[in-house]
């Protein structure tokens, strides 16, 4: 079951910072969703797949610069 959070979403109006790390594949569809329905959220493109493996040290410097501001 997929849930839709939406509303949720558009309820927080951009006051709670959001990152997606998505793969190169989904990045299109993504990002298209993102600028409609969550404009102040960041999205990091890493990799097709796995991208806690194959891209460890870029995906934990992304992650660690989106905790700084906490």
């Amino acid at each position: 079951m997929i849930s839709d959070h939406r509303e949720d979403a558009a309820l927080l109006g951009g006051s709670v910072p959001t990152l997606f790390v998505v793969g190169e594949q989904g990045a299109p569809t993504a990002s298209a969703f993102l600028a409609a329905h969550g404009p102040s959220a960041c999205i990091e493109v890493l990799g097709a797949h796995l991208e806690f493996w194959e891209h460890a040290e870029r995906r934990n410097a992304v992650l660690e610069d989106s905790l700084a501001p906490c």
